[in-house]
């Protein structure tokens, strides 16, 4: 078993190492916290692999779950009403995925990332600690040297130019290199690991481009529920930005976005019931601020205040409860909303 957990990037992570092998031909299934039942499948039959997302919701409850790979994509503040408010809780439960595993396993982790740091240092881990990073400082085992991705395992080196990758952002490639890792452990070689990257398309709902209308870009990135996962998305576009952002807070501090909005966002549209904490967070960092509890309304705005070589990004860094039935109909109805457009302008 391949289990990935993580508060951001780990469904993506999932997705890839799942494509990278099923493309190499291996008997692998795909299964948790995306795709079907574990369980249900495993009565159809078994695979030689599986490759599960595990949300901390599953890990509070797993007592023998002995992943052969596990994989901790990072932590940062989330799920907080779930757990006091206190994130060491948090990132307990998801180093819970590692008890069971024994020294002849494997656990991956990214190295930049300072709250896994703490875990590490408090858990006791007895698999193979392989660290992933953006650089290649300190030896990590998978990392990124201008414009390729290395990695190493078992005294193997192979190198995969970043051009291939067809998702975008740092955190894609953090990602990327955590399926490179992952995949070169379970005996891929580097033509399989390159052909599958090559041919991989991610789920919806992430840094999604649905059209471009009048030279403005329209990116669905309504996955982002966490302000760690929107400042990901705003890193991904240098141009000026339309920011559509909102619902329900899980307790966020939005200060870490700052320095990015105030670089790149020209205008804030909060889309929630309540956007009291979102307005006070960015007023007089953001010259335009509205709201509005219509997606549509938020649309329409967003096409106004746009100009051409724009982003138009929902990105909510929130949950979607207040006005959607989750982050896919909020994400389904912003594509709706925008195709619309797009066929209104061209009729």
């Amino acid at each position: 078993m391949i289990a990935i957990t993580g508060t951001n990037g780990k469904t993506t992570t999932t997705l890839l190492i799942y494509h990278l092998l099923k493309s190499a031909g291996l008997n692998v299934g795909l299964a948790g916290n995306v795709g079907h039942s574990w369980s249900g499948q495993l009565l159809q039959g078994d695979k030689d692999w599986w490759v599960i997302e595990t949300s901390s919701f599953q890990i509070d409850g797993m007592q023998t779950f002995h992943p052969h790979i596990a994989i901790l994509t990072n932590v940062t503040p989330d799920h907080l009403d779930r757990y006091e408010g206190q994130v060491e809780k948090y990132m307990k439960s998801k180093f819970r995925l590692f008890i069971n595993q024994k020294a002849n396993d494997f656990a991956l982790f990214y190295k930049e990332d300072m709250i896994s740091k703490s875990g590490i240092e408090e858990a006791k881990i007895r698999a193979k600690k392989h660290f992933i990073s953006l650089n290649a400082e300190n030896n990590p085992s998978a990392f990124l040297q201008g414009d390729e991705l290395v990695g190493k395992v078992n005294q193997e080196e192979i190198r995969i130019p970043k051009k291939v990758l067809p998702i975008a952002g740092k955190h894609n490639v953090i990602n990327a290199l955590f399926a490179i890792t992952a995949a070169k452990i379970a005996g891929l070689s580097q033509a399989q690991i390159e052909a599958g990257l090559q041919s991989f398309k991610n789920a919806p709902h992430r840094l999604e481009k649905v059209a471009e209308i009048e030279g403005v870009s329209y990116i669905n990135d309504s996955k982002g529920t966490n302000v760690e996962a929107t400042a990901y998305a705003l890193e991904s576009y240098n141009q000026g930005v339309i920011w559509i952002a909102g619902g329900v807070d899980k307790g966020n501090d939005y200060t870490p976005l700052v320095p990015l909005v105030s670089a790149r966002v020209k205008a804030l549209i909060c889309l929630g019931k309540d956007n009291v904490k979102l307005q006070k967070a960015f007023a007089g960092v953001i010259d335009e601020i509205r709201e509005t509890q219509n997606i549509i309304e938020a649309i329409t705005w967003s096409r106004q205040m746009a100009q051409k070589g724009d982003v138009v990004l929902l990105s909510p860094a929130c949950a979607s409860f207040d006005l959607f039935k989750n982050y896919e109909d909020r994400g389904d109805q912003f594509r709706a909303g925008v195709l619309d457009l797009k066929m209104k302008i061209s009729a």
